[in-house]
């Protein structure tokens, strides 16, 4: 998702959170997201590789939550859409 595509609060809440991406990057970024009430930016997830656990064959990132649980995604062929999931 584009920045505009997100209501003004949320914009200002991923401006604050995200103040060390130059405002142009922010403006013009289609990294972000939201997810179970939560935004985030694909620069968030750790990149799934050839020796990561093979329960996260498939999934292209992750972003861990706690030791035990964390957020799965996986971009679509052509980069325009992001699937998320849970794992725990």
């Amino acid at each position: 998702m584009h920045l505009e595509d997100f209501d003004e609060n949320t914009q200002l809440k991923i401006r604050k959170e995200y103040d060390w991406m130059h405002p142009d990057d922010i403006n013009s970024n289609f990294g972000f997201f939201a997810y179970r009430g939560v935004v985030y930016h694909l620069q968030d997830f750790m990149r799934v590789t050839d020796v990561s656990d093979p329960d996260l064959k498939g999934w292209d990132g992750y972003a861990s939550d706690t030791v035990w649980s964390g957020t799965l995604v996986k971009l679509t062929e052509d980069c325009g859409f992001v699937v998320v999931g849970r794992y725990f």
